[in-house]
């Protein structure tokens, strides 16, 4: 975390400045590599993002969507969906980039075989077509070729982009959301599933939108290849074609175990990160016990479990990805075979043609549409995963504190409450104006589980006056740390209140630190200000510390 005056202002990104002839050249990317060409490029010749990239904007946006369905979900009487909003936020440029999909892998692929099958008839003996028309053939062979060339490669990039900013969004949502999680909820969830949804269950959906299209495009293509292919060869195209469309529903069946044993090997995954994360905490008393080999064996065993699911998807993976070596090779065999059966005479320009349109359905019907099937099976765990951990339980604070950027006509982090507004949850603590601080509990009652029947607190009363020390004890598990919580609205009241007057600061029993210099530890995002960082350094006792730490920072 840095201060605002320690950030560094970097240059604007070319792309917002590029015409459309440099975006769709990718010319504005020529100045980087001339200047890594020169050096070694460096931290500072990156670029702003792009605002439409900000995490903090897709943040808000997907956020606003999914707070609308939460709402109408409970208006429906009904589970909220994620998907849906996701489909929401992305069928436009999903539209869009279905055009140039279709371009290139349904016309391009169908229209360039048949010009190929023109100038081979050239060729032939007896063929009386003329050189002028041998030449338009060949004309469009070339042109076929020249427009995936410029339209490939920006379909990717935007088909690219959309998953990313997808991906961007959901991270900017975990996070905000794990920081708004009460304490019944932190219980029913551990560190690792929150790293394990921030770096795994996301990255899906960046492969799934590469080839999301492919699930329709395998079919459109089989559909006008038949035809033509009939055309061509008669009844002997069914053959060929039946062969390779009667794996299809196997793959629907190994894609669907995948997501199964996707969504055995996520919770393993969790699992077994938690562990770790506990190991790491505890490692001062594992060490002190010589505890080391058993915690090993828990780590090996948990290991162990995940692999044997990881080893099973991998099968399976591997018998989907084994239909690109034969199935379309074996449908031209058996296509060609069939004709020549039928007593037919083969000629080289209907070989030509043949091996081209299967060469167009191998791609997309045995690589492309297992690997979706795939993808998008694991995609619909990813997307079950996160909606569950968004729909944990959260504190009591403000909606104005939990919304986007503009719910409400406010910002993000806006404090200000409205009388009027009925939507803003109510806190345990009532702010008091008055001459001294003080700290007045009247009869609280709060507890954990909302569908416990017994109260963890019960009808506590006390008043802290300004200028006096305080102190709670208690044993273990007596509510000590569930009392301070009530002040901090992360545990709701049953009955009672809490009047505060003046400030309060609350120092958590576990310190932690974020990766950054000791001074941005200290500053937490606050300006620099020297005298008053000294004041805080010599408070804390930190002079001493600082002596040996290069720079003293």
């Amino acid at each position: 975390m840095e201060s605002d005056n320690e950030k560094k202002k970097r240059k604007p990104h070319p792309v917002s400045k590029a015409n459309i002839i440099s975006q769709g050249t990718f010319a504005w990317t020529l100045p980087l590599f001339m200047t890594g060409f020169k050096r070694e490029l460096e931290e500072d010749d990156l670029f702003q993002p792009l605002d439409m990239h900000r995490s903090n904007k897709l943040g808000d946006e997907m956020e606003k969507m999914w707070f609308e369905e939460v709402e109408a979900s409970k208006k429906a009487k009904r589970e909220p969906s994620l998907l849906k909003i996701i489909i929401k936020a992305t069928w436009k440029k999903l539209a869009l980039t279905a055009f140039f999909i279709f371009l290139i892998d349904v016309v391009i692929k169908i229209v360039q075989p048949l010009m190929l099958q023109g100038l081979i008839r050239y060729f032939a003996e007896g063929n009386e077509m003329s050189v002028e028309d041998a030449y338009t053939y060949a004309g469009g062979i070339l042109i076929c070729s020249l427009i995936p060339v410029f339209a490939l490669h920006p379909y990717m990039l935007c088909i690219q982009h959309l998953g990313m900013r997808l991906r961007i969004a959901m991270c900017s949502m975990l996070y905000r959301k794990a920081l708004r999680l009460s304490r019944t909820a932190l219980g029913q969830t551990t560190i690792g599933q929150i790293v394990n949804l921030m770096s795994n269950d996301v990255n899906r959906f960046d492969v799934t939108f590469m080839l999301i299209h492919n699930i329709w495009i395998g079919p459109v293509q089989t559909v006008i290849i038949s035809y033509l292919a009939y055309q061509l060869v008669g009844p002997a195209a069914f053959i060929g074609l039946g062969f390779l469309l009667i794996f299809i529903p196997f793959q629907g069946w190994l894609g669907k175990k995948t997501s199964v044993l996707r969504l055995k090997t996520a919770v393993r995954t969790d699992e077994r990160v938690r562990l770790m994360n506990e190991i790491i905490t505890g490692i001062q008393v594992i060490k002190m016990y010589a505890w080391e080999k058993p915690f090993n064996t828990l780590v090996s065993f948990a290991r162990r479990k995940e692999v044997r699911q990881i080893r099973r998807s991998g099968y399976i993976k591997a018998v989907m990805y084994s239909f690109i070596l034969f199935h379309a090779r074996t449908s031209v065999f058996l296509t060609i075979f069939s004709y020549a059966l039928f007593g037919n005479f083969i000629r080289a320009e209907m070989v030509f043609v043949i091996q081209s349109y299967y060469a167009a359905l191998r791609m997309s019907m045995s690589m492309f549409l297992p690997t979706v099937i795939t993808q998008i099976s694991e995609a619909l765990v990813s997307v079950k995963r996160i909606k569950t951990f968004l729909m944990y339980d959260e504190t009591n604070i403000p909606l104005a504190l939990k919304g986007p950027g503009e719910l409400n006509g406010k910002k993000s982090g806006d404090l200000e409450r409205e009388k009027k507004t009925k939507d803003l949850e109510m806190t345990n603590v009532v702010n008091v104006k008055g001459e001294e601080s003080f700290i007045h509990v009247k009869c609280i009652s709060a507890k954990w589980n909302a569908e416990g029947e017994e109260d963890f607190l019960k009808n506590v009363t006390f008043d802290v006056n300004q200028g006096e020390l305080t102190v709670i004890i208690g044993p273990v598990g007596s509510g000590k740390s569930s009392l301070l919580y009530t002040f901090l609205n992360e545990l709701p009241l049953n009955k009672g209140s809490i009047e505060i007057s003046g400030s309060i600061s609350y120092a958590s029993q576990e310190p932690w630190l974020f990766p950054g210099t000791v001074r941005q530890n200290i500053l937490f995002g606050e300006p620099f200000d020297r005298i008053r960082y000294r004041q805080v350094v010599m408070m804390c006792a930190l002079l001493h510390g600082f002596r040996p730490v290069p720079l003293r920072r």
